[in-house]
């Protein structure tokens, strides 16, 4: 693999000015338990903020260098990755994420080859919340989503089965949307003839590897973060949107993005995120929850 430094990318916002120091040092202390899981894959980690009260915060940090942008907190996000693009980055990969996201990898390596071979395909993770115990679902859960059959004609309704694993000590669940299905305790996806087969079988997508496949719903592909090279990042349009501004961001804009090719790893432990924000003592870690929701 060609030695390409990487460039990680991370937007922050403490809260607004009423903000209790409590909810203010929970964000901050999310920020940082992310910056620290991404230090030994990136070269350098820019930090976009868009005041003086999150500027001052995170200059506890070591190792980031901090980026101050005038916007509007909602569009953050969007603002970061068009200053990242204005830097002109050229032989580097980029790794995007939110702000409180925990990045765990088995290999790294593995993931940037596959990029610098085609430098149309992204890698996203497989975003995933520890669970507290309380919450209140079975293995088998129906939800009122509707996919066309294969010939597009009838909508049908479909299962979801809630992988759960372990990591040091506590139980998780995937939770990227929409909620992801398995059937067994290893792999992510079933491979078929060659295809990938899950979120209740009405994804069947190419086998890249022994590790990869090709993620062909958008939904389904989104993980708030990826890693790809900057050539693939600097052609995507980042759309200033009051519909889903911050996950236009973290992988919308990117899927969209003319002969890009959404990738994620048929084992969901290769490569997932511990989606801090989410944690929650609730009888769900998802429910009741807007679309921007974070």
């Amino acid at each position: 693999m060609m030695n390409l430094d990487t460039v990680g990318v991370i937007p922050f916002y403490g809260g607004h000015d009423n903000v209790d120091k409590t909810t203010r040092d929970r964000n901050l202390s999310w920020l940082t338990q992310t910056v620290h899981s991404l230090k030994e894959h990136c070269d350098r980690i820019i930090v976009a903020v868009c005041n003086d009260n999150d500027s001052d915060a995170i200059s506890v940090i070591d190792g980031i260098e901090t980026c101050m942008l005038s916007c509007d907190p909602l569009y953050l996000p969007i603002t970061a990755c068009r200053h990242v693009q204005a830097l002109g980055l050229k032989d580097c990969l980029v790794i995007y994420t939110e702000a409180d996201q925990v990045f765990n990898v088995t290999n790294m390596t593995k993931i940037k080859d596959i990029i610098v071979s085609n430098k149309n395909a992204y890698v996203s993770p497989h975003r995933c919340v520890r669970l507290s115990g309380n919450e209140k679902f079975g293995p088998w859960e129906r939800f009122g989503h509707h996919i066309p059959t294969d010939d597009g004609s009838h909508p049908q309704n479909y299962l979801f089965l809630r992988e759960r694993f372990f990591h040091d000590g506590f139980e998780y669940v995937v939770d990227n949307k929409p909620h992801a299905m398995l059937w067994n305790d290893e792999n992510f996806a079933i491979v078929i003839n060659g295809q990938a087969w899950n979120y209740g079988f009405f994804m069947r997508s190419k086998v890249v590897d022994e590790m990869f496949y090709i993620n062909t719903i958008e939904g389904c592909a989104y993980g708030a973060a990826y890693v790809c090279h900057a050539e693939l990042f600097n052609r995507v349009l980042f759309v200033e949107a009051n519909e889903f501004p911050l996950e236009r961001a973290s992988g919308f804009d990117i899927y969209r993005t003319p002969e890009a090719i959404a990738l994620k790893t048929l084992n969901n432990q290769y490569f997932w995120v511990d989606h801090l924000s989410h944690r929650s003592g609730s009888t769900s870690t998802w429910a009741d929850k807007g679309d921007n929701d974070g």
